[in-house]
């Protein structure tokens, strides 16, 4: 088929322009692309570093049970005594201990420090990820709009040669009525095609860019995401929410929209037409909203309320959609956990293993769900803690169900309750208490 020199220009610089794009975007997406592998192998030297710092720490406690073994077995040579055999047996029955308790120690060190650094990098490869969607999605948004350009050009061009055959006597030129034909009736010629297949192209480099390879593990639990505008502020880290500090962030004086729905705490600010004040739905800001929308209720009995199991089917439906609303379809950031405060009796600690997930340490109750469910969440290693108070088994490092089941911290050696002592620091300075454990009524 023939073209008009018109045509051919329009063909020529769509063309141009739609490879030059995807030039520009390949680059950046490969840039993109060496960040992510920057950020795992910076993980790999970090983890390789603490490896050998735990291999380090496990021998020297080794060398150290063996040199206590060794004395004790030259001293067992010159017992005369029923008692002096006793206590020999004591001290290296004691030393086996404390072997065992350290090694422990240093492995859970390992392993939090692991859970830890894999869930830091799973954050910082799904940024990367987020942005090079973004500019992906940018960048098909600009090919889109040269295609509508050039589609437009074309049509304009066909309405050009159509005046052309009426005001210039042009009855008779089969070669401008073809083509004024082919514009209008096959618009995309082959060299049309060419530049669509660089569209597929940067499609190709996108897909296998935003898609890297990451440590096998067990993922934390989170909402699905979509791109990431351009601009938006930087979501908080996640935290705790009491109900009262919940309340705080209503939209109020500029202040960010947070609406919580079954313990989980979304950041709903990009809606303050919806949810800000004086708007239809501001009554739902700054609270726990699971029962006002499965009720879809404005009634303070029900604002005010966190219980949802009275809920029937239809209103647990209702539920249901608004979560996928929050979660899915809106993807709106979340930004923590709202943190229920109450005393349990230990049955009732006992039904919280999944989400939220309660570990009891010393009759204190912490909600471990926000940087600990790795750990003793469905999958964690430490999972059979959840939903228990685990002080005597994690003084003594132990999964035996005994010390899971009878707390208690009776006989338990100066190593063990320094071990606890550690224990507890830890989750004082990490997690946020629910409540005390109290006795059945």
């Amino acid at each position: 088929m023939r073209h008009t020199p018109g045509l051919r220009n329009l063909i020529d610089d769509f063309t141009e322009k739609v490879k030059a794009a995807t030039e520009d975007i390949k680059v950046v997406l490969l840039e993109k692309h060496g960040a992510i592998q920057r950020e795992c192998e910076a993980f790999k030297v970090q983890y390789d570093k603490e490896k050998a710092a735990t291999q380090k720490a496990s021998i020297a406690q080794c060398e150290q049970y063996r040199r206590v073994v060794k004395r004790v077995f030259k001293q067992s040579a010159a017992l005369t005594t029923e008692a002096d055999v006793t206590r020999a047996t004591a001290e290296a029955q004691a030393a086996c201990h404390e072997l065992n308790t350290e090694l422990m120690g240093i492995e859970s060190t390992l392993v939090e420090f692991a859970h830890e650094a894999i869930s830091t990098l799973d954050v910082r490869i799904e940024a990367v990820g987020n942005e090079s969607r973004g500019i992906a999605t940018e960048h098909f948004r600009n090919v889109e709009q040269l295609e509508n350009n050039f589609f437009d050009a074309v049509t304009q061009l066909a309405a050009n040669l159509l005046e052309r055959l009426a005001t210039e006597d042009g009855e008779d030129d089969d070669f401008l009525s073809d083509e004024c034909r082919a514009i209008l009736n096959d618009r995309l010629s082959n060299d049309v095609v060419v530049a669509a297949v660089a569209v597929a192209a940067a499609y190709v480099v996108y897909s296998y860019l935003s898609t890297p390879a990451t440590p096998t593990h067990a993922p934390v639990s989170k909402a699905p995401s979509k791109e990431k505008p351009t601009g938006e502020p930087e979501v908080p880290q996640q935290r705790y929410f009491t109900l009262d500090e919940l309340r705080e962030f209503n939209g109020e004086g500029d202040k960010p929209i947070y609406i919580a729905i079954k313990g989980v705490v979304y950041d709903v600010s990009r809606r303050r037409d919806f949810y800000g004040p004086g708007e239809g739905y501001h009554l739902f800001a700054g609270r726990e909203a699971a029962r006002a929308l499965a009720k879809m209720s404005f009634e303070p009995a029900d604002l005010d309320n966190t219980d949802i199991s009275d809920l029937n089917f239809m209103e647990k439906e209702i539920l249901k959609d608004w979560v996928d609303k929050f979660t899915d379809y809106n993807s709106y950031p979340i930004v923590g956990r709202v943190l229920q405060q109450k005393d349990l009796t230990l049955d009732e600690l006992s039904a919280y293993t999944v989400l939220p997930v309660y570990v009891a340490l010393r009759g204190v109750i912490y909600d471990v769900t926000l940087g600990g469910l790795e750990h003793y969440g469905p999958n964690g290693g430490y999972k059979m803690f959840a939903g228990r108070d685990a002080t005597r088994a994690l003084a003594l490092m132990s999964f035996d169900q005994e010390n899971l089941d009878h707390p208690t911290e009776e006989g338990l050696t100066e190593t063990q309750i320094k071990t606890l002592a550690d224990w507890e620091a830890k989750f004082q300075s990490k997690y946020r208490v629910v409540g005390k454990v109290v006795a059945s009524s």
